[in-house]
């Protein structure tokens, strides 16, 4: 039986092989790809380091403030919320507008002898414009009479 280990072949790695009795040690590839790029070139160049530090520095900003993303997050769709619910509220405004236009009698009023043709200015709440007491359609021309 062929006993293999992948690591790093830090010290303590090899002293763990050694005591298992590992036949094979194969080092880690991504490791070694990892050490070349970051010790034996990024380092090296100055932009590059710089460029390192200012993004570990964002990273690290964004980590500890987290929970004020979250709340600026939270904070947009509130806002979002409250403008679908004005845009709502601001449509039905416009139908209730539309109905108080054109208000429609009570069924009392429509059984009352005050109530001649198709306006009632004889009505208690009665207004100074036109008013339908039935489902007719204000048209000069009404072809179902």
């Amino acid at each position: 039986m062929l006993i293999a280990a992948c690591h790093d072949g830090a010290a303590n790695m090899m002293k763990s092989s050694a005591l298992l009795k590992v036949q094979s040690v194969q080092h880690c590839v991504a490791h070694s790809l990892h050490l070349l790029i970051t010790v034996d070139s990024l380092w090296r160049i100055e932009e590059l380091k710089d460029l390192v530090k200012k993004c570990r520095d964002i990273v690290t900003m964004l980590h500890f403030k987290s929970d004020l993303l979250e709340d600026e997050a939270t904070s947009v769709a509130d806002l979002a919320q409250l403008d679908e619910i004005q845009a709502k509220i601001s449509k039905v405004n416009g139908v209730v507008e539309i109905d108080n236009q054109f208000p429609i009698a009570s069924p009392d009023e429509l059984d009352s002898d005050n109530v001649t043709g198709d306006t009632h200015t004889n009505l208690p709440d009665a207004q100074s414009h036109h008013r339908h007491v039935s489902l007719k359609g204000s048209c000069p021309t009404r072809w179902g009479e």
